[in-house]
């Protein structure tokens, strides 16, 4: 039966310089509007111009004439027999990984297919040349740990390791914040607010480089938005020492963490913190608390000022 198809769409541009011996990753994936099962692969790329021929007819149907490459090197082995040893294409994700040790220019293509009931409908194909280079130095941009926070409550990332720096959105398509600066180390983000509420995660991509070579470092932070904000205490923890829920975690999302407080059934405190990944381990003066039930109070400021009381109960395991 006939039926309608959408092409495939990279999701990213391609074509950035490489460190040499260097493990990197290249993002290939696509993404398919239609929800087809996507696969990837490497790609018989086929010849174009040269200096004999700056113009090359085109128009000649499939199988066009396949481009030669020296010794050692082919389509699925780009950079180089041995040379590429750490060369590998995710079939499933389409992320490449590879650690190149020699400098120059590298050309690689990538097919993606598309599958539907099992039958491969469609194929895309995207061909790239890589410029891999001597960077002078390694260049580590750490950024932030991932975040959370209430939609339409401003919050801040950042990153360190490089003097300049590149904020991005993925996925790209997205409209629901945007940076209020993206070209500094730590950014606020802010919201459309045009639109209905949103939630969701998205990923915030930082690249950093230096005035120093042309290296750069790149590192991802995940921010999940609510349609509320929200003060979480879990109800019970284990302080074992068994590196597995230790420490009493708070959550606070969408609210400015003020304080909390942790009493025992006869009135004591025996914990209280005014920052918030100051997370209670179990004791109090230095000893083990005994297991049973504690009661707790805390108090965070809404985004307008105004302050807000929170109270429960958690449970000592032990």
């Amino acid at each position: 039966p006939n039926q309608t198809n959408n092409s495939a769409v990279f999701t990213k541009d391609v074509g950035d310089f490489l460190c040499i011996n260097k493990t990197q990753t290249i993002d290939f994936s696509a993404t398919d509007v239609d929800g087809d099962s996507l696969s990837y692969s490497l790609a018989q790329l086929s010849k174009g111009s040269d200096p004999n021929n700056p113009k090359p007819d085109l128009t000649s149907l499939p199988p066009n004439i396949p481009i030669l490459y020296s010794n050692n090197y082919s389509f699925q082995d780009p950079l180089g027999i041995g040379v590429g040893a750490d060369f590998n294409l995710n079939a499933v994700t389409g992320i490449m990984t590879l650690k190149p040790n020699l400098q120059g220019l590298f050309l690689i293509g990538v097919i993606c297919t598309e599958w539907r009931n099992g039958i491969a409908i469609q194929e895309n194909e995207r061909n790239v040349v890589l410029r891999v280079i001597a960077c002078s130095s390694g260049l580590q941009v750490t950024a932030s740990p991932d975040v959370a926070t209430a939609f339409n409550v401003p919050v801040q990332v950042s990153a360190t390791g490089a003097t300049n720096y590149k904020w991005t959105i993925a996925p790209t398509s997205q409209n629901m914040i945007y940076f209020q600066n993206d070209s500094i180390a730590n950014p606020t983000i802010l919201f459309n607010t045009s639109s209905a509420v949103q939630t969701g995660t998205l990923t915030l991509i930082v690249k950093g480089s230096t005035n120093v070579d042309t290296c750069t470092g790149i590192d991802s932070v995940k921010l999940t938005v609510l349609d509320e904000a929200r003060f979480l205490v879990p109800n019970a923890f284990t302080p074992n020492n068994d590196t597995k829920n230790d420490r009493l975690k708070v959550f606070c999302i969408g609210y400015e963490f003020e304080k909390i407080k942790i009493f025992n059934r006869q009135g004591n405190k025996v914990f209280e913190s005014t920052v918030l990944d100051n997370a209670w381990d179990g004791k109090y003066r230095g000893q083990a608390v005994g297991f049973g039930t504690y009661i707790w109070s805390a108090q965070v400021r809404e985004p307008g000022g105004k302050v807000k009381s929170f109270s429960g109960t958690v449970t000592v395991i032990r």
